[in-house]
């Protein structure tokens, strides 16, 4: 081997954000277990939802692994904050709502903070601080707008119209319900 190779490939390896490949395996391990596990029996009843999310969490892994295989920071800050917020916020709701299993939503916290680790360590590095925060920004944001469209067409605030096709039993809140509309949709009743 020369040495410009092994140079080479020493630098294009050195500049792997570590936090932001574990961050991606975790995602993918996410998406992997909302579709073997969760959707194993229930996808039928799950509808929308069951395709969106891990769809949704598939994306912001392939996302983090690109941010943390990137050499361009900018570009890097940009993904990973893609995959921070969308990670971040999926995982939140997933606990609140406790759908079927709480261990998936805490792994999509876990992946989503340790993007943000990769993501700051990114705008750190660079000599361009401004330029990596807003492209950091404008990846979450656009997170947030799929992750706020894919959702308004998954869950309905009530079957309405559609009726209830089939209520959800794994549910782990006494005080709450799920149903599945007829039309894919979810809808989820919450009581003091």
């Amino acid at each position: 081997m020369s040495p410009v190779i092994g140079t080479f490939q020493f630098r294009r390896f050195h500049s792997i954000s570590v936090p932001g490949t574990v961050a991606a395996l975790l995602a993918a391990t996410a998406a992997s277990y909302f579709l073997l596990v969760i959707g194993q029996g229930v996808n039928q009843h799950l509808g929308r939802i069951i395709m969106f999310v891990p769809g949704l969490v598939g994306i912001l892994a392939i996302a983090c692994a690109a941010g943390a295989f990137t050499n361009r920071l900018i570009r890097r800050a940009a993904l990973l904050g893609m995959a921070a917020a969308g990670l971040g916020t999926l995982g939140a709701l997933w606990i609140w709502i406790r759908l079927f299993t709480l261990e998936t939503g805490f792994l999509l916290l876990i992946a989503a903070a340790l993007a943000w680790v990769a993501m700051t360590a990114a705008v750190m590095r660079n000599d361009r601080r401004l330029p990596a925060s807003l492209s950091a920004a404008i990846g979450a944001g656009l997170a947030l707008l799929i992750l706020g469209v894919g959702l308004s067409i998954s869950i309905a605030p009530t079957c309405g119209s559609a009726g209830s096709s089939f209520h959800i039993d794994s549910w782990h809140q006494p005080w709450s319900t799920a149903n599945a509309c007829a039309d894919g949709r979810l809808s989820f009743e919450f009581w003091p």
